[in-house]
């Protein structure tokens, strides 16, 4: 019944967000995303989430990354409220498939 309505309703009831592809930097031969320094540890939590249909310099609809040992950011945007972005930083620090 949500996807049915989904597609009827012309806003979006859900956000349709997928995360940031990563660019491979080959001074370092690793794949990196601009943290815009909110981010400034490595870190397998570390992610960005923007609009499906955004495009490259799109701003992030979701920020979330490691700045210390145990200090992270999170940035959150429209059309994600407080409770969502905090839903989707807290999924962040169950375990990694295959990562660890």
């Amino acid at each position: 019944a949500l996807l049915a309505r989904e597609e009827e309703t012309a806003a979006p009831i859900c956000p349709k967000v997928q995360n940031k592809t990563p660019k491979w930097n080959p001074s370092i031969e690793a794949y990196v995303l601009n943290f815009y320094g909110r981010a400034t540890v490595s870190s397998i939590k570390n992610f960005i989430m923007v609009g499906e249909r955004d495009n490259e310099n799109a701003e992030p609809k979701v920020l979330f990354g490691k700045f210390g040992k145990d200090l992270f950011n999170m940035d959150i945007r429209p059309p994600f409220n407080l409770l969502q972005g905090v839903a989707l930083a807290l999924s962040s620090f169950d375990k990694k498939l295959a990562c660890e």
